[in-house]
């Protein structure tokens, strides 16, 4: 496989840190003179590459492996741990109300609404329930012989 060029390479590289492919490609290329959505769209060209997307596989394959290695994470470790956080989220936690050792219940209660729903939404993304469903509904009324001379 051909090499990448060095702004190529570094353009992986920041996506493999973590950064957004905007920023990417303004920490490898000049980009002073363009707009962002110049920059996404020429970004996002640039990841479709064959080249360079095949390298970003290559060096987030082999990431995910050095951290299931060290078994930091996994998909099945990552679905148990927001199922813990939902649950956690859900779940009623009284209200306090004073100050340091004078704290009591204040007879209220409370939840995490937007982990909860940010866990839920996760969740489903993760089981593909988030889907954009299309409904194409056409009427053909025309044959291939009232094409053919």
């Amino acid at each position: 496989m051909d090499k990448l060029t060095l702004k190529q390479e570094g353009f992986v590289q920041s996506l493999v840190k973590g950064e957004s492919q905007r920023q990417a490609y303004k920490d490898n290329y000049n980009a002073k003179k363009m707009t962002d959505k110049s920059i996404d769209e020429t970004a996002c060209k640039l990841l479709a590459d064959t080249k360079v997307n095949s390298r970003y596989q290559e060096l987030m394959n082999k990431l995910r492996d050095r951290l299931e290695e060290k078994g930091l994470t996994n998909a099945e470790d990552i679905i148990k741990s927001i199922i813990d956080i939902r649950t956690r989220c859900m779940q009623g936690s009284p209200v306090m109300v004073g100050h340091g050792k004078d704290k009591v219940e204040s007879g209220e209660w409370e939840f995490d609404a937007s982990n909860a729903l940010r866990s839920n939404e996760l969740l489903g993304k993760n089981l593909n329930m988030w889907t954009d469903k299309k409904v194409i509904d056409h009427n053909v009324s025309a044959r291939l012989e009232d094409f053919i001379d």
